[in-house]
């Protein structure tokens, strides 16, 4: 029986009409003693639109927050819950706009991660670098060399949408990273998706890799060198940006380290089609969600889906 949280048991927060009715559950299933009763209705009264939505013959398609205006239909959907489907950056990148509207809400999180600790930036960052790197570096477009600390790119022409990333304008949720140095960028490398964590103020790469724990040393090794054009480019996109003038420090033009991450706090990727959800997981858990390292995959998908479809906009008609 669900309790009412109008009579007896129920806990306010706030005053008047802004207060949160809340009610104390017993079970050992929920991370909190405390739930917000409306929340969890409303999120009921979604699954139900949701399912219902999906089942329609000609559901309206919806724009699932990407720019420019990008709708999908029923399809979309159903491939991000299907766990045997990999993700691209059409299905993370909405997803990470959820993440973020959260991050910017002002709604305080668990681990009391706020959007000045942390800075989530789009799949398309490192796309963007990938490319350039190989106008650069024509002889080796796969980052097989190796290359000096320096890394001064004095000739290179920066793209004007590199430059809106590091002032906080190419995403819609973006901020400039002179004042948030936590930035947060999912990469595709080699057809497999990590989370790099560029510490600023540390000048090293945190990488986080659901395969690592597969991973031979030469795999590894092979996977840190496609991060080169974050490491090498960064240094030079960050001096043409004004980032160190802002910060009021000397220009650093040495290459980024790369740092991996123990396997304690690795996830345990074991197949093949799930790199992209992990690396979601990833961010959302810097968020300070509690996510197990052998998480339910199935479960975490259609909470993805779900999370996208509250979010989108349906096409008007």
């Amino acid at each position: 029986m669900t309790p009412d949280p109008t009579k007896g048991g129920g806990l306010t927060d706030g005053d008047g009409d802004g207060r949160i009715l809340r009610v104390k559950f017993k079970t050992s299933k929920l991370s909190s003693p405390y739930v917000d009763y409306r929340e969890k209705k409303t999120e009921k009264q979604l699954q139900v639109k949701y399912e219902n939505w999906k089942k329609e013959k000609k559901s309206p398609k919806l724009n699932v927050g990407l720019e420019p205006t990008w709708y999908q239909g029923p399809k979309y959907f159903k491939a991000i819950e299907g766990v045997r489907t990999m993700l691209s950056n059409e299905h993370i990148d909405p997803f990470l706009d959820v993440l973020s509207r959260r991050l910017y809400s002002g709604v305080k999180l668990k681990s009391g991660v706020s959007a000045s600790r942390i800075n989530i930036q789009d799949c398309a960052l490192f796309r963007l670098l990938s490319d350039q790197w190989k106008l650069l570096h024509p002889d080796d477009p796969q980052c097989r060399q190796s290359y000096p600390d320096d890394a001064n790119y004095e000739r290179w022409n920066v793209p004007p949408v590199l430059v809106k990333y590091v002032r906080g304008s190419a995403i819609r949720w973006g901020s400039p990273w002179h004042t948030n140095p936590n930035v947060i960028l999912v990469c595709n490398v080699d057809e497999h998706w990590v989370v790099c964590r560029v510490r600023l103020l540390d000048w090293e790469i945190e990488l986080y890799d659901s395969l690592s724990h597969l991973s031979s040393s030469k795999v590894s090794n092979d996977r840190e060198l496609m991060l080169t054009p974050l490491r090498r480019l960064l240094p030079t996109l960050l001096h043409r940006s004004g980032y160190f003038e802002t910060m009021n420090i000397p220009p650093k033009l040495d290459a980024l380290s790369i740092k991996r991450m123990p396997s304690e706090v690795q996830f345990v990727q074991e197949d093949i089609h799930n790199c992209g959800v992990f690396a979601c997981m990833y961010v959302e858990r810097m968020l300070g969600e509690d996510i197990p390292r052998k998480p339910d995959i199935s479960l975490y998908r259609r909470k993805m889906a779900l999370a996208i479809f509250g979010h989108s906009i349906p096409v008007s008609k």
